[in-house]
Order: structure tokens, then C-alpha cells, then sequence
């Protein structure tokens, strides 16, 4: 296939990822998000798959240098601009609606959860049930951004 259409096949040398640079430099990019989120989320590795996920979400909707004009992403990709009015903070507390066939009599209309992401083909947010220790969507929260409950046994 590649020698039909002309592409020469080059492989790295072990141990040396420096040799394909911007796939590394991309990689790099994202582990360090993460990690900064996770750290200051206070959230265990474990969670590492909703942290690269909202990472990228959020870079996508940010502008780039990469592009021209600053243009974001999503913006080249989609031709319309994101809607950023619904980004909250990694990891951040939230009181999350509970539905009136998931509650009875007198029982709370909220429950206390940590904000993880953006679930992909919902119009909502992710949320972490520590209690439960589930995850939900839903399209109704009040959030804290200045609370970061974390699962953490030593923050």
C-alpha cells in the first residue's frame, strides 16, 4: 500500500521518541495535562481516562497558535465557534439533581458528587458518585468550583 502511493517507511530507533518529535511533543502535552488535573483535583490515577478526556475536550474549545488567527480547534474542524458557557473545573464538587423517580418521600433533592467531564453525545456533564462510586450524567447541577472533595485518603 505505502509503496503504491509513493510513501517511504521509516521506523523510530528503540528508546529514542525524540526522532518523531511532534507526536511525542503531542503525547507529552497530554500526560502533562492530565496529571495536572488529576493533582490538583486530587483524584487517584485511576481516573486518568476522564482527566486526558476533558483535557482534550477543553483544548479543542481553546485557541491555538497552530492555527491561524488564534482560531480554536473546533472552530477549524466545525466552522461554527464552541459554546464555552458550560466548562466547569476538573474534579470541582457538585450537587447533582436527583430526578423524581430516583428519590422518595423526604429524601434529598441533591447528591454530592465530583465532577469528571463531558460524556460524548449528551448535552449534560459527568459526574463521580463517591458514595455509590458510580458515575451519572446529568444536566442539572450546582457546582462549587472552589471544592475539591478528592478521593484521596492522604489530601
Amino acid at each position: 500500500w505505502c509503496i503504491e502511493r509513493g510513501i517511504a517507511r521509516q521506523h523510530t530507533v528503540r528508546n529514542e521518541p525524540h526522532q518523531n518529535g511532534v507526536a511525542e511533543r503531542a503525547n507529552q502535552s497530554l500526560a502533562n495535562g492530565a496529571t495536572s488535573l488529576l493533582i490538583e483535583s486530587n483524584l487517584p490515577p485511576s481516573f486518568w481516562g476522564y482527566a486526558v478526556q476533558s483535557f482534550v475536550y477543553v483544548r479543542n474549545r481553546a485557541p491555538t497558535s497552530a492555527l491561524p488567527s488564534s482560531q480554536t480547534p473546533y472552530l477549524s474542524w466545525f466552522k461554527q465557534k464552541p459554546d464555552v458557557d458550560h466548562l466547569r473545573v476538573f474534579g470541582c464538587a457538585a450537587f447533582v439533581n436527583v430526578q423524581k423517580d430516583q428519590r422518595r418521600g423526604l429524601q434529598s433533592h441533591t447528591r454530592k458528587c465530583i465532577f469528571i467531564g463531558y460524556p460524548a453525545e449528551y448535552k449534560g456533564w459527568l459526574f463521580y458518585d463517591p458514595e455509590t462510586k458510580k458515575t451519572l450524567i446529568s444536566n442539572a447541577a450546582i457546582f462549587d468550583e472552589r471544592s475539591f472533595p478528592g478521593l484521596k485518603k492522604d489530601a
